[in-house]
């Protein structure tokens, strides 16, 4: 009986740990840190990292290297007139990959 106690306790403690380490480790993000020009701020990327930045509503692409702490930040230009809202993606050679909407104020009449 002992024993089953034991075993119960280890797999308890040892389920408890991968839980923890999995809710701590969240993967990379993009957010917009400026709306005109459009900039965005990517974190939790590898480390050196390149990373390809696109923006197809904007026609652009920028390929940025993350600092040592993974993070980095990109201007992607002036917003778009004739949309409201678009996408911006960023993926890393390394399998990095966030992407962020933006949602603006919307002149009546425009998607």
């Amino acid at each position: 009986m002992k024993k089953i106690a034991a075993v119960l306790v280890l797999l308890v403690a040892a389920g408890t740990a991968v839980a923890g380490a999995s809710l701590g480790s969240t993967g990379p993000s993009l957010r917009v840190v400026k709306h005109s020009p459009v900039v965005v701020r990517g974190v939790r990327f590898h480390p050196t990292e390149r990373v390809k930045v696109k923006a197809p509503a904007l026609n652009v692409v920028r390929v940025v290297r993350t600092t040592t702490s993974g993070t980095f930040r990109a201007r992607l230009g002036r917003p778009p007139t004739d949309r409201c809202s678009f996408a911006i993606v960023a993926v890393g050679v390394l399998g990095d990959r966030a992407q962020a909407k933006v949602h603006a104020m919307c002149p009546y009449g425009l998607p």
